[in-house]
This record gives structure tokens, sequence and C-alpha cells, in this order.
């Protein structure tokens, strides 16, 4: 089986940090790498370089209240989950 991805015609347009943070809803922050804008449903990246550099990038985050969520939190919730589950599977398979 081939998988095809969507066709996406609509563009993308490229968002300023500032206009992303004002119509944003939630950040996903990569420490020392970018952070991940969520404006209407699409990801915009802002890498860390000189113009934007990430200890001002968290400032403007902070006052503007957008929730920050670091990037591999989700992945770390669901290993936790996973091993929970299994433990209780062991738990359950040995008190039999």
């Amino acid at each position: 089986m081939i998988a095809v991805p969507p066709i996406d015609d609509g563009k993308v347009p490229r968002l300023s940090f500032a206009s992303a943070v004002k119509c944003g809803r939630t950040a996903f922050w990569s420490k020392g790498r970018s952070i991940i804008l969520v404006v209407d449903g699409r990801e915009h990246e802002f890498v860390f370089d000189g113009g934007l550099t990430e200890a001002q990038a968290l400032a403007v985050l902070k006052a503007s209240g957008l929730s920050l969520v670091r990037e591999e939190a989700p992945g770390i919730a669901v290993l936790l989950t996973a091993i929970a589950c299994m433990l209780v599977l062991v738990v359950f398979f040995l008190l039999r």
C-alpha cells in the first residue's frame, strides 16, 4: 500500500515572531534550538539566532501568556503512560 500525503494548495504565509505570538495559542520550546508556535492549526518555527535569542523569545511568550510546552514533554508523557500500563499488566499476570 502506498500512502499519498494530502495536497495542501494553500501557501503558508511567513509570519513574524511578534505576529505569531499575537495569533498563537500554544508554543513548543526546544531548549537551545527553536520555538514552534501553533497559529490557526499550523506550526511556525522560529530558530534562535542573532535576531531572536532564546531569552528574548521566552520573555515575550511569558508576557503574552501563551502556554509554553517543552517539545519533548508529550513524548515523555506517552512513555510514562506505556510504562505504567506495562507494570499493571505484569502485576495482573503475576498475581493471577
